[in-house]
């Protein structure tokens, strides 16, 4: 629905609103039945609030969310130890009063207390928290280990542990810290990335903390394991995240599980020395985090020959030089190509953030790029180099969220019965926005639900699902589950434009009998976000009960030619119908030639056009009759859709939707569009104007038509020898043909001399880039 069409519907809502029912969340349906990512996203009594995330914390504090395959003993608790376990959760208990204390009759080996994070973690700092009280007091000495969890491949169920610190005098402090580094020569360059030979963190799944002298009543409260930030990544498939990457690669999922224990990480297959494209040769992966978070660190874990450190695990014959990779961050704003979706990257706008040179000798292992926060949906990476391997494989991807909330997130509704048809008006929301917050609402309508079933056969262990037709044929003892899937019909609409304040014009098909919604929360600040307590539908009884239907025809037009075209709707009459006698047909601008007709013959139907909403006021109510409203009208877009509503006058505030006759009948094509290279049509301009204030030909006007992309052409006049004199300001709005005016002004204001300007008009899409020129001639 155009922005014109959905103004105007505002306005002939606000002039008068009955008495409405109202429909609410969480009264009539509670927020647990929604679709939400728990703990980003959480229902309290004050209502929907958004998670804060911190710059540092302690990684043992939420440990216990995360699942991760132990490695031999190791990794069998959260903590462990074989002196007194009965008291080893009270070192990660977040309580400085409880403590372990070894007993004093085992051995001094049996001495120590493992921990496992559950996930591999960018480690800043190990903090021991002593007790310091009558019966309790501070080790005094003892060594500090950690493990990033590889299993070592000579032995195993074994790790190697590397000492990071310890006492080297008796030890009476309650507090002792162990500062964590990674070494990482190398001359690797690139934006936003560390050049430190030192990163002021190591990677660390495993604590060990190991008493090295016998001291009676010495206790250890806590340890605690500073982190960089929270590392999202971990969390974004319980998100509703996705991680795709190309059919070549295998594995991609480990690259966001926490585990370098997973043997290989994810790898690529490729043709050694092929002189081929990443494209190609499947050289990429895409992170859709569907939420908008705020990145403002991504660490990047490949295996890179004879660079990795950790070659007691991992197999060398396998390995890439990773010479050069490219980062690029998207919000979700969709691209401007004309090629239509790129399969790899998907259908996004994205600006690069790093392109890493690791072309350099040492080479770097481990790539820290630390940024300003940047509001990011999807992060891609591809490889940009000759490909010098045949295997490509790389262990870990860190996406650290800077300190605030996200951007924007997202939950939806279950399928909401209202029992019978409903005419729904307005969405409503009670919500607390500080300065910079939104609410945003989306919904979507329909009246009807298929089943559909599916059916899976038995490979080993696995199920795999088939066609119905293949599982019929298998043998009874290959057919595993046959499920059954209850989705919207054919009739439901699409997700519909934004509800961007509360009490807005409702924007999906109505009446129906279901809707789903999508509520987004969103914020401009981090330190602010919205908490939302209740979401209301307001609605009446439809003007006709069993809905209208409409098409448009014909189905096919030329390109920018003037046409006649016909819109029908038929009302399904019942007895209780209060009918219409307005219809608001979204359509091209300008139209012209705008007649009305009621069951086949005119009528005198009143015609006012405002943009791309079309108001026709019929002179008598219809209950039963079609009615037809023809015109003529040019066609920029394929395909161009004609939606419809329609109004009674005497009954105020209700609008009810049309629905297409078929899932065709609102689209007219333009093939013709695609027929095209360029982009630009129709371009037309006066090559002579005069400026000189007399009120004849005193501006110069450019009008031009843009197809295949939203994206606004870019003008300016510079003079012969190429010193710029204009700029000028594309055009608000969506009508065509776009139109740029100068007044023979300069930048400063004055009036530029006479004689020949050069015009350029540019063009740029993702996928290409379009230029003309011309000659402007200014005379006085």
């Amino acid at each position: 629905m155009g922005n014109l069409l959905k103004a105007t519907l505002v306005l002939l809502l606000s002039q008068s609103l009955g008495a409405e029912e109202v429909f609410t969340i969480p009264r009539d349906k509670p927020w647990d039945t929604w679709d939400y990512p728990r703990d980003l996203i959480n229902v309290t009594p004050e209502g929907i609030q958004v998670k804060r995330f911190s710059a540092q914390y302690n990684a043992l504090t939420d440990a216990s969310q995360f699942e991760i395959a132990p490695v031999g003993a190791h990794g069998q608790g959260i903590a462990r130890t074989p002196s007194n376990p009965q008291q080893i959760d009270r070192v990660h208990d977040q309580r400085p009063d409880t403590w372990w204390r070894p007993d004093p009759s085992s051995p001094l080996d049996d001495w120590w207390v493992e921990i496992d994070l559950r996930r591999i973690v960018l480690a800043e700092k190990i903090r021991l928290v002593f007790p310091d009280t009558l019966g309790a007091r501070p080790f005094r000495f003892f060594s500090v280990y950690t493990s990033p969890g590889l299993e070592v491949a000579a032995s195993p169920g074994s790790i190697y542990f590397t000492r990071v610190g310890g006492t080297i005098k008796a030890n009476t402090s309650r507090l002792v810290e162990f500062e964590l580094k990674a070494k990482n020569p190398s001359e690797a360059t690139g934006q936003y990335l560390d050049p430190s030979d030192e990163l002021p963190f190591d990677l660390v799944r495993f604590i060990r903390f190991q008493v090295e002298g016998p001291l009676e009543d010495a206790a250890l409260a806590e340890i605690e394991v500073q982190t960089a930030g929270e590392n999202i990544a971990l969390r974004l498939e319980d998100w509703g995240g996705q991680i795709t990457a190309s059919a070549r690669s295998y594995g991609v999922g480990l690259l966001l599980n926490g585990d370098l224990n997973s043997r290989g990480g994810w790898g690529i297959e490729h043709n050694a020395g092929r002189q081929e494209g990443w494209r190609s040769a499947g050289m990429w992966f895409r992170l859709d985090m569907l939420n908008t978070f705020r990145i403002d660190r991504i660490v990047w874990l490949p295996i890179v020959q004879s660079a990795s450190p950790w070659f007691y695990s991992i197999a060398q014959d396998r390995q890439s030089g990773w010479e050069g990779t490219t980062f690029k961050l998207s919000d979700g704003s969709p691209s401007a190509s004309i090629a239509g979706i790129i399969p790899e990257e998907g259908n996004y706008t994205y600006e690069i953030l790093s392109e890493i040179n690791n072309d350099v000798s040492p080479q770097s292992w481990i790539f820290d790029l630390q940024f300003p926060p940047q509001s990011a949906r999807l992060l891609f990476w591809h490889y940009d180099r000759r490909l010098s391997f045949g295997w490509t494989r790389a262990l870990q991807l860190f996406v650290y969220h800077a300190e605030g909330y996200p951007a924007r997130v997202a939950m939806t509704s279950g399928f909401i019965d209202f029992g019978a048809a409903r005419s729904i008006s307005r969405l409503e929301w009670d919500a607390d926005l500080p300065a910079g917050t939104q609410v945003q609402a989306q919904t979507k309508t329909g009246n009807t639900f298929e089943t559909v079933k599916h059916y899976f056969a038995k490979q080993g262990t696995q199920e795999v699902e088939v066609t119905e037709d293949k599982y019929l044929k298998l043998p009874k003892i290959s057919q595993g589950r046959i499920t059954e899937e209850i989705r919207p019909g054919t009739d439901w609409s699409d997700w519909s434009d934004l509800h961007s304040f509360s009490g807005a014009t409702f924007l999906s098909p109505t009446p129906r009998r279901f809707l789903q919604a999508r509520v987004f929360l969103a914020s401009q600040d981090p330190q602010a976000m919205p908490v939302l307590r209740s979401l209301s539908l307001l609605y009446n009884p439809p003007l006709v009960a069993n809905g209208l239907t409409g098409q448009v025809l014909p189905r096919q037009a030329p390109l920018d030619s003037l046409q006649a075209f016909r819109y029908t709707i038929w009302p399904q009459y019942s007895s209780a119908d209060r009918g219409f006698d307005q219809v608001i047909l979204q359509v091209p601008s300008p139209v012209q030639e705008v007649q009305s007709f009621v069951r086949g013959r005119p009528v005198e139907g009143i015609a006012s056009q405002e943009g791309d909403s079309l108001l026709v006021r019929l002179p008598q109510r219809v209950l039963r009759d079609s009615v037809e409203i023809t015109f003529r009208a040019r066609l920029l877009e394929n395909p161009t859709v004609f939606s419809a509503m329609v109004r009674n006058s005497a009954v105020a505030g209700v609008w009810q939707g049309v629905v297409p006759r078929d899932s065709e009948a609102e689209k007219v094509y333009v093939p013709a569009i695609y027929q095209r290279q360029s982009l630009l049509h129709n371009l037309a301009c006066e090559r002579v104007f005069t400026p000189n204030g007399d009120g004849i030909n005193d501006t110069f006007e450019l009008r031009v038509n843009v197809i295949r992309t939203e994206r606004r052409p870019q003008v300016r006049l510079y003079t012969l020898a190429g010193a710029e004199v204009a700029e000028l300001i594309p055009p608000q709005g969506g009508g065509q043909p776009l139109v740029y005016v100068w007044d023979g002004r300069d930048p400063k204001g004055g009036n530029v001399p006479p004689g020949l300007y050069l015009l350029r008009l540019r063009l740029e899409t993702d996928a290409s880039s379009e230029e003309l020129t011309r000659l402007v001639c200014v005379a006085y």
